[in-house]
Protein backbone atom coordinates (compact mmCIF):
# COMPACT_ATOMS: atom_id res chain seq x y z
CA UNK A 1 0.00 0.00 0.00
CA UNK A 2 1.31 3.39 -1.04
CA UNK A 3 1.58 6.54 1.14
CA UNK A 4 -0.73 9.48 0.33
CA UNK A 5 1.62 12.07 -1.18
CA UNK A 6 0.44 15.28 -0.51
CA UNK A 7 3.03 16.98 -2.82
CA UNK A 8 2.09 14.99 -6.00
CA UNK A 9 -1.39 15.80 -5.19
CA UNK A 10 -0.43 19.79 -5.25
CA UNK A 11 1.59 19.56 -8.92
CA UNK A 12 -1.52 18.08 -10.73
CA UNK A 13 -3.63 20.58 -8.92
CA UNK A 14 -2.18 23.63 -9.85
CA UNK A 15 -1.22 22.54 -13.01
CA UNK A 16 -4.47 21.76 -14.02
CA UNK A 17 -5.79 24.97 -12.45
CA UNK A 18 -3.14 27.81 -13.53
CA UNK A 19 -1.49 26.07 -16.87
CA UNK A 20 -1.89 25.83 -20.41
CA UNK A 21 0.30 25.53 -23.56
CA UNK A 22 0.26 28.84 -23.63
CA UNK A 23 1.15 29.57 -20.11
CA UNK A 24 3.11 26.71 -18.86
CA UNK A 25 3.70 26.47 -14.89
CA UNK A 26 7.70 26.78 -14.63
CA UNK A 27 8.89 24.09 -11.76
CA UNK A 28 10.62 26.62 -9.47
CA UNK A 29 7.14 28.54 -9.20
CA UNK A 30 5.40 25.28 -8.52
CA UNK A 31 8.34 24.21 -5.71
CA UNK A 32 7.47 28.11 -4.30
CA UNK A 33 3.80 27.21 -4.39
CA UNK A 34 4.22 23.77 -2.25
CA UNK A 35 6.64 25.61 0.04
CA UNK A 36 4.05 28.06 0.89
CA UNK A 37 1.46 25.00 1.66
CA UNK A 38 4.53 23.78 4.13
CA UNK A 39 5.48 20.93 1.50
CA UNK A 40 9.03 20.86 1.55
CA UNK A 41 10.26 21.03 -2.03
CA UNK A 42 12.83 22.30 -4.16
CA UNK A 43 13.06 22.95 -8.39
CA UNK A 44 14.58 19.39 -8.65
CA UNK A 45 12.25 17.81 -6.53
CA UNK A 46 9.46 19.34 -8.68
CA UNK A 47 11.22 18.06 -11.73
CA UNK A 48 11.42 14.25 -10.16
CA UNK A 49 8.02 14.19 -9.04
CA UNK A 50 6.80 15.59 -12.15
CA UNK A 51 8.70 12.74 -14.38
CA UNK A 52 7.14 9.96 -12.00
CA UNK A 53 3.74 11.55 -12.51
CA UNK A 54 4.14 11.49 -16.38
CA UNK A 55 5.67 8.15 -15.99
CA UNK A 56 2.26 7.16 -14.78
CA UNK A 57 0.02 8.37 -17.07
CA UNK A 58 -0.61 11.80 -16.35
CA UNK A 59 -0.93 13.62 -18.89
CA UNK A 60 1.84 16.57 -17.75
CA UNK A 61 4.05 18.03 -21.11
CA UNK A 62 6.79 20.43 -21.02
CA UNK A 63 6.70 23.71 -22.41
CA UNK A 64 7.99 23.55 -26.02
CA UNK A 65 10.82 25.73 -25.40
CA UNK A 66 11.70 25.55 -21.93
CA UNK A 67 12.05 22.10 -20.43
CA UNK A 68 11.49 23.15 -16.90
CA UNK A 69 7.58 24.15 -17.50
CA UNK A 70 4.34 22.43 -17.26
CA UNK A 71 1.57 21.88 -18.31
CA UNK A 72 -1.25 19.57 -18.34
CA UNK A 73 -2.82 18.44 -21.41
CA UNK A 74 -6.92 19.17 -20.74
Amino acid sequence: MSRFDPRKLYIVQMLYTSSSPEAPVSAQKIADYLVEKNIRCDEETVLYETELLQSSGVPILCAENNSKSFYIKK
